[in-house]
């Protein structure tokens, strides 16, 4: 039994070998706090509220979390809380802040609304690729 916290969500990628019934996964550290540190969204703080008509590249949200010491990169989601569809994801950076503009990935500027956004930590292991989520924050947009 764990004592620490293990990441609420952790996805683990790769491929089965053919013909071998026994799969030896790498070591892998999936919790989210590491030596002290949790690995979680910082700013905006849970529940902040923006305008959407503010949001802008002089104006953006700017994402910010803490280190996850097993990632080789992160990257930021952003979902309706209605829904888990992503409408808008952050290029992979090796920062741990990430910058949105209020445009999302079809181009339109975000609609008002109650959002989530979380980010993942990825690395990749021999054949594998893990993928680490924070827990998710909400973000309310106004009109």
């Amino acid at each position: 039994t764990s004592s620490t916290p293990i990441a609420s969500t952790a996805l683990l990628y790769g491929y089965l070998p053919s013909g071998t019934t026994v799969i030896t996964l790498p070591d892998l550290e999936i919790s989210l706090v590491l030596n002290g540190l949790t690995f979680e969204p910082t700013t905006p703080l849970d529940g902040a509220a923006y305008n959407s008509t503010s949001i802008s590249i002089a104006s953006p949200i700017q994402f910010v979390w803490t280190t996850y010491n097993q990632a080789e990169y992160y990257y930021v989601e952003l979902s309706p809380s209605t829904t888990d569809e992503i409408v808008w994801g952050s290029e992979n950076t090796i920062s741990t802040i990430a910058m949105f503009i209020g445009t999302l990935d079809d181009g339109t500027q975000i609609p008002a609304g109650t959002y989530h956004w979380f980010v993942a930590a990825n690395r990749t292991i021999n054949d594998y690729s893990l993928v680490v989520y924070t827990p998710p924050r909400s973000l309310v947009i106004n009109p």
